[in-house]
């Protein structure tokens, strides 16, 4: 006596069904947006890091970039230093010849032919011999 009982395959009626993948559905989309979250997180707090680390380089950049400056200006008077005591005259008249220039900004506008007078002194000393007459030029080996 033996009692064979075979189920068929059974479901759930149609209104259980969507009930169950709604929630299915709610407990994924619930997971995701968590999973989003600890992500976003996570981006914020690298970005934060990342963008600590470039203000740190930015600043050493900027320490050695004005380091440098420095060094060089002062490398820059040692040559100049050195130059100038080699020949004093020299210096004297590259010294008058930078305040000229530095007063000839560009944002001014002058004219060097009215100046003349003044910039040949500058040349050439206020004891030195007198400009060329206009339409003439001085040759190369500084005589008339």
């Amino acid at each position: 006596m033996g009692l064979d009982i075979r189920l068929k395959r059974t479901s759930h009626p149609i209104e259980v069904r969507k009930t169950i993948f709604d929630k299915i559905k709610s407990e994924r989309m619930t997971k995701a947006q968590r999973e989003r979250d600890e992500g976003d997180a996570i981006s914020r707090m690298i970005r934060k890091r990342a963008d600590a680390e470039a203000e740190r380089i930015r600043n050493e950049a900027t320490q050695a970039k004005r380091l440098r400056e420095e060094e060089g200006k002062v490398e820059a008077g040692e040559i100049r230093l050195k130059a100038y005591s080699q020949d004093r005259e020299f210096a004297e008249k590259l010294i008058q010849m930078t305040k000229m220039l530095e007063a000839l900004n560009p944002s001014k506008s002058v004219i060097l032919v009215s100046m003349r007078e003044l910039f040949w002194k500058q040349m050439r000393g206020p004891n030195g011999p007198p400009p060329p007459s206009k339409g003439t030029g001085e040759s190369s080996a500084g005589g008339p």
